[in-house]
C-alpha cells in the first residue's frame, strides 16, 4: 500500500487494518494471519479515517460482527466471511445501472432508488462499484423523476460502466464515527447530524430509526453508566437517554466546552476526553444532573 495506516482494530482475536493501495486510488481492508496480511475487501474509496465497532445485536455468539465507517464509503458489516455495505441512508446517495462512458461534459444517470434528494449545484462523485478509481466528479445540473444530470468537470480512469455509485463529493453523506448503544447503531455525520438505526437492526435505518441535529460537529460517542450515550462535539457535550421516540431525552450538558476529535474514551462507565481545558472526565454522580466534570490536568502547569 501507500501512505499511513488508516485504521486498526481487533475482531475475534484477529487484527484488522486498512490502508490505501499502492497507487493511492483505492483503499482496502486486511486481516492478519500466520502467513501474513490477507485481503478482506479492496476497491474502496481511499483516504478515509477508519473507525470500528464490534457488536452483537442478537443472543447468538455467532452474531458478533465487525462494523466500520471512514467518512468516504458507506458503513459496512463483516461477519468473518462476508463484507456487506449498508444500503443508502441519505437522500444524496444512490446507484445507477445506466451505461455511461467516463468523460468531461453532461452525463445522465437513471437512478435505481425511487426517492432521492439531489439539488442543482451539489458537487457529486460518481464511480464504478467494481473500482472507484474509475470515477467522475461534477455539479448536479438537475434531478427529477429518477433522472440525474451531472456536469462532469474531472475524471479518473477510462471506460464505460453500468455499476455507478453516486454520493456527495465532500463526503457529508457518509458517517465518520460509529457507536453501538441501546441495541441501536449510532452514526455521526458532518454538520452535527446523529443517526440511530432501527431497534435491534444496525443495517436498517427506516421505521424506528431516529435523526438528531446537534448544531455542532460531533467528535466522539460512547456509552456511560445508566444507559446514557455521551456525544461530544467541538464546543459542547450532549447526553442522550431513552430507547425510542416515546422517551428520547437529549440533554445538552455543556455549551461552552467540548472534546478534540478522536480523544473520547470510556473507562468504567465514565467518559474521558481532551478539550481546551485539558484532560477531562465526565463521571456519574448522585448529585443533581447525574454527571459531573473533573479536570485531571488542572494542577499540571504548561
Amino acid at each position: 500500500g501507500s501512505g499511513p495506516v488508516l485504521g486498526v482494530t481487533v475482531y475475534r482475536g484477529v487484527v484488522y487494518a486498512a490502508r490505501n493501495a499502492a497507487d493511492g486510488l483505492t483503499a482496502a481492508l486486511y486481516k492478519s494471519s500466520a502467513t501474513g496480511w490477507q485481503l478482506v475487501k479492496d476497491k474502496l474509496l481511499p483516504g478515509g479515517s477508519w473507525q470500528f465497532q464490534v457488536a452483537n445485536f442478537s443472543g447468538d455468539t455467532k452474531s458478533l460482527h465487525l462494523f466500520g465507517v471512514d467518512g468516504k464509503n458507506r458503513p459496512w458489516r463483516w461477519d468473518g466471511a462476508t463484507f456487506t455495505p449498508m444500503a443508502a441512508i441519505q437522500g444524496t446517495e444512490g446507484t445507477s445501472a445506466s451505461s455511461v462512458g467516463i468523460g468531461i461534459g453532461t452525463k445522465t444517470f437513471n437512478v435505481v432508488e425511487p426517492s432521492r434528494a439531489w439539488t442543482a449545484g451539489q458537487d457529486v462523485r460518481v464511480f464504478s462499484a467494481a473500482n472507484p478509481a474509475n470515477q467522475m466528479r461534477g455539479a448536479v445540473s438537475s434531478y427529477a423523476a429518477g433522472v440525474l444530470t451531472v456536469a462532469v468537470v474531472a475524471v479518473g480512469g477510462t471506460g464505460t460502466f453500468t455499476d455507478w455509485v453516486i454520493g456527495l463529493e465532500d463526503g457529508s453523506d457518509k458517517p465518520y464515527l460509529i457507536a453501538e448503544h441501546g441495541d441501536r447503531m449510532f452514526l455521526a455525520y458532518q454538520r452535527g447530524q446523529l443517526q440511530a438505526s432501527n431497534l435491534g437492526d444496525p443495517m436498517v435505518y427506516t421505521t424506528t430509526a431516529a435523526l438528531f441535529g446537534l448544531g455542532d460537529e460531533i467528535t466522539g460517542m460512547t456509552s456511560l453508566r445508566g444507559s446514557t450515550l455521551c456525544i461530544t462535539c467541538s464546543n459542547s457535550v450532549y447526553l442522550l437517554s431513552g430507547s425510542s421516540a416515546a422517551d428520547w431525552n437529549r440533554e445538552r450538558y455543556s455549551k461552552s466546552a467540548g472534546a478534540k476529535l478522536g480523544t473520547l474514551q470510556e473507562s468504567g462507565g465514565n467518559a474521558l476526553f481532551l478539550d481546551d481545558r485539558g484532560l477531562t472526565s465526565l463521571q456519574a454522580t448522585q448529585n443533581y444532573g447525574d454527571f459531573e466534570v473533573a479536570i485531571f490536568s488542572r494542577d499540571i502547569k504548561p
